[in-house]
């Protein structure tokens, strides 16, 4: 499959394929291939969806019955200039289901250094030892989790859901030490 890709993207031709999205809806696709991208394990196709008239990004393993039609594209100007920042920024949004907002007593920048990218920018100082984090992720109780290892006091903002996860994580982390 990646050689096929490869081969297609390289000679720039158009090429077709069944594709199951991540909730498992399968549809099928005529896209203009530009870059193969290896993220997070994964393989990801970096092309031009022709019937939606917007750039897309397909996870290899999802792709079934790919081949090329035969025609060549004309190359469009990329998404992005990291092509590879730009998967990992487009993986992130499918698996960023959920949302929450905390002020996190820590200055911002200890904050970001210790998150990493995953926050995708969402820290805001607020105070020297203050800031306004908004995190995303598949659920409540990851997000409750991820919080809880930056070993800092924080406050739920704005999610009922998340702050009842937090609650569950404490009460939990209370039944272990007895």
């Amino acid at each position: 499959m990646l050689a096929l890709i490869a081969a297609t993207a390289r000679d720039r031709e158009v090429m077709r394929f069944r594709y199951s999205d991540h909730a498992g809806s399968a549809s099928e696709r005529r896209v203009e291939p530009y870059r193969l991208v290896n993220w997070g394990r994964r393989w990801y196709l970096v092309a031009f969806d022709v019937e939606r008239d917007d750039w897309r990004t397909f996870r290899v393993d999802r792709l079934d019955e790919a081949r090329s039609v035969g025609h060549r594209f004309t190359t469009r100007p990329l998404p992005a200039d990291d092509i590879a920042a730009y998967v990992a920024a487009k993986t992130r949004q499918v698996q960023m289901k959920v949302r929450g907002r905390l002020v996190v007593h820590a200055s911002a920048a200890d904050v970001a250094a210790r998150m990493g990218p995953w926050t995708e920018g969402s820290i805001e100082a607020m105070a020297p030892d203050r800031c306004l984090v908004q995190l995303g992720g598949r659920s409540v109780e990851d997000i409750a989790f991820w919080i809880g290892i930056l070993d800092v006091d924080f406050e739920v903002v704005d999610s009922p859901e998340l702050a009842a996860a937090v609650r569950r994580v404490a009460d939990r982390y209370a039944r272990a030490t007895g």
